[in-house]
């Protein structure tokens, strides 16, 4: 609170709200002590009696005269990087966010730079550069650092929100260009999917078939499929968004197709193991781990020739391709040519926002094609307008 005025100072007495009398200093109300500092705040104090409320007043006073002493500077060189980012955990793990773990990675390189008994408030926007520069110098990408500056960040306003800090730096964010456009074009799907073991097959043209991403289908189990009503159901909170989500299968007979033959190969392998298979994507009755996958994947690109890599301009980093998420972007692309509602689209693919389109650039041919002879007819219409025009005003 800012210093209004002088009178605003000294001790003043105040009633209890639960209380009915008014009467100073009756027993239904405290005294309380309130003084500036130098840096203009306001400080208010609760005493009790008139005559200690009046002492405390003038020793702190003093306090702040002789000493420079402000409260809330005090209070400011208790709170720590390390408190910081504990107010952060504390605050993901009460509201249950999935992100969690990413989290606390970003949180480790931020404590071996600041140090964990790095007061927050000595952090100034120029020690935020400096680590940033840092950063980038050990070849990490930008959206690393940004991610790595929103934790802290957050940490800061956790801690401005619970009045243990006054103000939050300024904190230089990195423009972000890390946006992938790979496609898959048919025969390259068609060679990938060849090209891995069968055990992997139908997991992978599954995710080539609905455009989901990798861990819903890892996930997937038989009591999601319900073949009766032809539809494979997400429930809430199991997506990357957290959103339900349903997909009719039997609308798409390589789908449908998929679906029977691989539950009709898990039935028969839980008949002979004797256990129930859960998943509706395995390999021998075992999960598939992203690991596992991954690893036949780049095998399975090499081996179809679609494999590529390319550094980053940036920060030098190798990257390369094609990803299992190349079939999402494939199946929304898919999805915009076929004429699909961007809505409908966004449902069976699970994206919440049209970002996607945005992002990718993800524009139908035939909305291409419209728009040029949109062009076309316009550029005509003006020419004929204007000669017209012209010959209007000639005659004239």
């Amino acid at each position: 609170m800012k210093l209004a005025a002088s009178g605003k100072r000294g001790v003043f007495w105040r009633a209890n709200p639960r209380g009915s009398q008014r009467i100073p200093g009756g027993s239904h109300g405290d005294w309380w002590a309130r003084w500036a500092c130098n840096c203009g705040k306001l400080h208010r104090e609760k005493v009790g009696s008139k005559t200690h409320a009046g002492e405390v007043c003038e020793r702190n006073r003093s306090r702040m005269r002789l000493e420079g002493w402000c409260p809330t500077r005090e209070q400011n060189q208790r709170v720590t990087v390390k408190a910081l980012l504990a107010l952060v955990e504390r605050d993901y793990r009460v509201n249950g966010k999935r992100s969690l773990r990413t989290m606390l990675c970003a949180q480790k390189p931020v404590l071996s730079h600041f140090g964990a008994g790095r007061v927050a408030t000595d952090i100034t926007p120029g020690d935020l550069k400096a680590y940033r520069d840092a950063r980038l110098e050990s070849k990490v990408q930008p959206a690393t650092v940004n991610r790595e500056f929103s934790t802290l960040r957050r940490g800061f306003n956790l801690a401005r929100r619970d009045a243990l800090l006054d103000a939050v730096p300024v904190f230089p964010m990195l423009e972000e260009d890390n946006v992938r456009t790979g496609f898959f074009e048919e025969h390259e799907r068609q060679a990938l999917l060849a090209a891995l073991p069968v055990g992997l097959q139908p997991l992978a043209r599954f995710l080539s078939l609905t455009g989901w991403r990798l861990g819903e289908a890892l996930s997937l189990t038989w009591a999601q499929v319900d073949d009766k009503a032809g539809v494979i159901r997400l429930e809430p909170g199991t997506t990357k968004n957290s959103d339900g989500r349903t997909f009719p299968f039997v609308a798409l007979p390589e789908l449908a197709a998929l679906l029977a033959d691989q539950r009709a190969s898990t039935r028969a392998l839980e008949r002979e193991q004797g256990q129930i298979v859960p998943w509706a994507f395995h390999v021998s009755g075992e999960p598939i781990w992203p690991k596992r996958f991954y690893r036949h994947w780049w095998a399975a690109a090499k081996a179809a020739s679609v494999y590529r890599e390319w550094q980053e301009p940036l920060t030098g980093k190798l990257r390369r391709g094609p990803i299992p998420h190349d079939f999402r972007r494939t199946v929304v692309r898919s999805l915009e040519r076929a004429g699909v509602a961007r809505s409908v689209a966004m449902k069976l693919t699970g994206h919440r926002t049209e970002s996607v389109y945005r992002r990718y650039a993800i524009v139908s041919e035939a909305d291409l094609t419209a728009g040029v002879e949109r062009l076309a007819a316009l550029g005509s219409g003006t020419v004929i307008s204007i000669t017209h025009r012209r010959a209007g005003a000639d005659a004239s």
